[in-house]
């Protein structure tokens, strides 16, 4: 603990009990977050990220449960090339599971467009 900030201790704590939920109770939440990697499926703004101007929404991915869903509200960011003013919390969108964002200890996706 000596030599280290207690906002970057406790940024720590949260991604590990993150992490902890991405898991789940079985321990096989992170193995279906990894089979999906790659997967480009819909997906439901959920929020827009309180930091408006990083780009990022909390977005649900409409994962069927034959393709390893369903999968926890994840943290997506703007694909390349794509503009998608006025995305809004109820909005259909099209995102890739990008895998796990380990900084962040969230579900990290990308947004293609709109659905």
């Amino acid at each position: 603990i000596q030599g280290r900030k207690a906002k970057d201790i406790k940024h720590e704590r949260e991604v590990e009990k993150r992490m902890m939920k991405l898991a789940g109770e079985d321990g096989e939440g992170l193995g279906k977050i990894l089979n999906c990697v790659g997967l480009e499926c819909d997906g439901v703004v959920r929020a827009k990220s309180k930091a408006d101007e990083d780009g990022r929404w909390y977005v649900q991915p409409l994962v069927s449960k034959a393709n390893g869903g369903p999968l926890p509200v994840g943290v997506a960011t703007l694909g390349d090339g794509v503009g998608l003013e006025g995305l809004e919390s109820g909005d259909e969108i099209r995102v890739k599971i990008e895998g796990i964002d380990e900084g962040r200890g969230q579900l990290a996706l990308t947004i293609l467009g709109p659905k």
